[in-house]
């Protein structure tokens, strides 16, 4: 769904809560009020919430033409007290369905009925 159209969900948000964006989205985001935004890139890692989470980065969806700029997929991940890692979240608004698995930048297998991953 184009970042237009999110635009009234958006703006009902609190505008204190982090936005984690590609560049394009970062800049909407701060157009709309948002205080604290953080542009990523695939490969780039942001630690959240004092260390318990980490953002990172992946290649998304494409989009559009072969030429342009891929979405931005990102890993949401837990960590721990003792180096620890918790759970994991792939998240890409452009995907079609939900991927478990390699989160390693790579998408594991797809998901098939009821949202759980295979």
């Amino acid at each position: 769904m184009p970042l237009l159209r999110r635009r009234p969900t958006l703006q009902a948000l609190p505008k204190t809560i982090p936005v984690v964006a590609s560049s394009s989205a970062a800049a909407v985001a701060r157009s709309l009020g948002f205080r604290t935004v953080y542009t990523l890139r695939p490969g780039q890692s942001l630690a959240l919430l004092g260390g318990a989470l980490t953002v990172r980065a992946t290649a998304g969806a494409l989009v559009g033409p072969p030429w342009s700029q891929r979405e931005l997929g990102l890993v949401l991940q837990e960590n721990l007290e003792g180096g620890a890692r918790g759970t994991s979240l792939y998240y890409e608004p452009h995907a079609g369905g939900v991927w478990g698995g390699g989160l390693e930048g790579q998408p594991g297998r797809r998901a098939s009925g009821g949202g759980k991953a295979a």
